[in-house]
């Protein structure tokens, strides 16, 4: 079972960088033996938005790390009100 909830503490973000939403995403490490689908609704965006991306937090090294949109033979895919990686 994989349990997402939103975090109500961000760790500190990367300079112009503001998060949007932040889940907590558990069991850690968890793996998969199939791809799975991640779409997340998007709520109103900052007016001077550049783009959109999911990123994960490497609490080891403390530092964001942006999903790799080709794992796996897969694209990320932002679209209006939606953001998509696999």
């Amino acid at each position: 079972m994989i349990v997402v909830r939103e975090l109500k503490e961000i760790p500190a973000l990367p300079e112009n960088t503001e998060a949007i939403v932040v889940f907590n995403i558990t069991p850690a490490g968890a793996e998969c033996n199939r791809d799975i689908f991640l779409t997340l609704g998007i709520g109103e965006l900052p007016e001077n938005a550049l783009n959109v991306t999911i990123v994960y937090y490497d609490d080891v090294n403390g530092v964001w790390m942006v999903l790799d949109r080709e794992a796996n033979g897969s694209s990320g895919v932002a679209e209006i009100d939606s953001v998509c990686a696999g």
